[in-house]
């Protein structure tokens, strides 16, 4: 595209990488799902389950309910010391 043979651009050539930079810009901010803070087995979840691109961000792969469970009955099952007796009455 730059020899005089062919397209012969010269300079102008540049308006094509712009162009393209700016499709890659839409695309990539737009289009390209959020996969931040996941594991790729997350990803090939919400790839075979058939999760909308616009759901990943919100969507609970089965990993987290599973964390998500399992400090609940953490959380359920702890009990502090000081509380667990009954005060004597005066």
């Amino acid at each position: 595209m730059l020899n005089a043979d062919q397209a012969d651009m010269g300079s102008k050539i540049n308006f094509i990488f712009t162009g393209m930079s700016f499709l890659s810009i839409f695309v990539f901010y737009f289009i390209q799902p959020e996969t931040a803070g996941r594991f790729f087995k997350e990803i090939d979840e919400l790839y075979d389950k058939n999760i909308p691109l616009k759901e990943w961000k919100l969507y609970k792969t089965q990993k987290q309910q599973d964390s998500d469970r399992f400090y609940d009955d953490l959380k359920q099952e702890v009990s502090h010391a000081e509380y667990d007796f009954e005060p004597e009455e005066i």
